[in-house]
C-alpha cells in the first residue's frame, strides 16, 4: 500500500529507495547519538547527510521545499 503524497509528515529515519517508493516524503539526516546504531557517532555509521536525503528524494521524482518547516507554522 501506498502512502498518499498530500500527507505531511509521512517520515523514516531510515533512508533509503523502499522507503520513498513507499511515499515517505520525509527523511531524517542523522549525527550524534543514536541508540538504534552500534557507533558513537551515528553519522560515522547508519546516519546520512542532507545531500544524500536531497539525492533520494530527486530520484524519487519528489519536489524540494526550502526554506523554514511547513510542518511545524
Amino acid at each position: 500500500m501506498l502512502m498518499a503524497s498530500y500527507v505531511l509528515g509521512n517520515c523514516t529515519h531510515k533512508l533509503c529507495t523502499l522507503a520513498g517508493i513507499g511515499g515517505a516524503n520525509l527523511f531524517w539526516a542523522e549525527v550524534g547519538a543514536n541508540p538504534r546504531d552500534t557507533k558513537e557517532k551515528t553519522e560515522e555509521g547508519r546516519g546520512e547527510t542532507v545531500e544524500a536525503c536531497r539525492t533520494l528524494f530527486l530520484e524519487r521524482g519528489w519536489n524540494i521545499y526550502e526554506g523554514p518547516s511547513r510542518y511545524y507554522s
